[in-house]
C-alpha cells in the first residue's frame, strides 16, 4: 500500500481546530512517531532528527524514514493531515513488510505531474540529510548504515507551473526515479518519457470515465494519474470531449482533471470555481492555474 490509499484511520483523529494550526517540522515529526507507534506497538521508532525516524525491531539492522514527502504534501493543505499522515503510515508499514527492491521494472516507470514548487521544496528539504534511499510516495528510506547523498528524482518542465517526474509504481508504493536508475536501465530521458507514457496508457486501460456534458467535463481515471493526461497527445487530438475552442484544463489535485473550452464563458468560470475549491480543500493538490491546449502543448491559460 502507498500514499496513493485510502486512510488507514489509525486513531488520532477528533482534534480541535487549535490542533490543527500548522505544524513546524519537528512537531510534524514528533506527531508522526507517535502515530507509527500507534499503528504498528511492535516496531521500534526513534526521532533522529528533524523529519528524520530510525524503525527497527530494536536489532542491528534499523532503517532511517524521511519524512520530507509527507510533510510537503501536508503543508499544502494542514486541514488535511490526519489524511496525509495515515496515508504515509500505510505506505511505510508496507515498505517495512515488503522491502525495497534493488531492481527497477522498466514497464511499470510511469509519468507524474508535479507543481515546481514541489521539486523545488523536495530538493532542498533532501539536501539536509546524510542518509538516503529511493524517494517514494511513501515515507523515504534508507540502510541507516549506508550514508549517501539523497538523490532529486529526475524531472523535466512541462510548463512555467508544472514539471514531469518519473516513478516505478509498483504493488506496494510509488518510487521516484533518479539519475543513476536511468544509468542502471541504460535508458535516456527522451526514451524514458515515450516509454512512461505508453506504461500508464496500459496500466489505465479500461479505468478512464468521462463524466459531464454541456462544454464541461471531469475525466477520471482511477484516482491517481489524472493530471499526468495532459501528456497523452492522443487523446487531446481524438477531440472525444467536445467544447468551444481550444481545451482549458484544470489539475487542482492529482485525482482531478476539469475540461471546458477557450471560448465557453460560463465553462471557464465553473472550471476555475471548482479548480479553486479542490485547490483549498484536498490533501494532494496540485495547482488552481488553468491551462490551455495550443500547438500541441499545454500553457498557462490567461484568459
Amino acid at each position: 500500500m502507498s500514499e496513493r490509499n485510502a486512510p488507514s484511520n489509525f486513531g488520532h483523529h477528533g482534534v480541535s481546530e487549535e490542533e490543527l494550526a500548522v505544524l513546524t517540522p519537528e512537531a510534524f515529526t514528533s506527531l508522526f512517531s507517535a502515530c507509527l507507534q500507534l499503528a504498528c506497538p511492535a516496531l521500534v521508532v526513534q526521532v533522529t532528527g528533524k523529519l528524520e525516524l530510525e524503525t527497527g525491531d530494536g536489532g542491528e539492522n534499523p532503517r532511517k524514514a524521511f519524512l520530507d514527502n509527507a510533510y510537503s504534501v501536508y503543508l499544502q493543505n494542514p486541514t488535511a493531515r490526519d489524511e496525509v499522515i495515515d496515508g504515509f503510515i500505510a505506505s511505510h508499514l508496507d515498505l517495512i513488510a515488503n522491502g525495497v527492491s534493488d531492481t527497477i521494472d522498466l514497464q511499470r516507470i510511469v509519468p507524474v505531474v508535479k507543481d515546481k514548487a514541489w521539486v523545488e521544496n523536495l530538493a532542498e528539504s533532501l539536501a539536509s540529510h546524510s542518509n538516503s534511499a529511493q524517494p517514494s510516495e511513501g515515507s523515504e528510506e534508507s540502510d541507516a548504515e549506508s550514508p549517501r547523498p539523497f538523490p532529486v528524482p529526475v524531472h523535466e518542465s512541462l510548463n512555467s507551473e508544472l514539471d514531469v517526474v518519473y516513478a516505478e509504481d509498483s504493488p506496494h508504493n510509488i518510487r521516484y526515479l533518479n539519475t543513476t536508475n536511468l544509468e542502471m536501465l541504460g535508458i535516456d530521458q527522451k526514451r524514458l518519457r515515450l516509454q512512461a507514457i505508453e506504461n500508464l496508457t496500459t496500466l489505465l486501460q479500461g479505468e478512464v470515465e468521462v463524466h459531464g456534458g454541456e462544454g464541461v467535463y471531469l475525466v477520471s481515471a482511477g484516482g491517481n494519474y489524472e493530471a499526468s493526461f495532459l501528456l497523452f497527445d492522443e487523446f487531446w487530438e481524438s477531440q472525444v470531449l467536445e467544447v468551444e475552442g481550444d481545451y482549458v484544463v484544470a489539475i487542482p489535485t492529482r485525482d482531478l482533471l476539469l475540461v471546458t473550452g477557450s471560448e465557453n464563458t460560463d465553462g471557464i468560470a465553473r472550471v476555475r470555481h471548482a479548480a479553486g475549491n479542490a485547490s483549498s480543500n484536498g490533501a494532494y493538490t496540485l495547482t488552481p492555474v488553468l491551462f490551455v491546449r495550443r500547438d500541441g502543448a499545454f500553457e498557462v491559460f490567461e484568459g
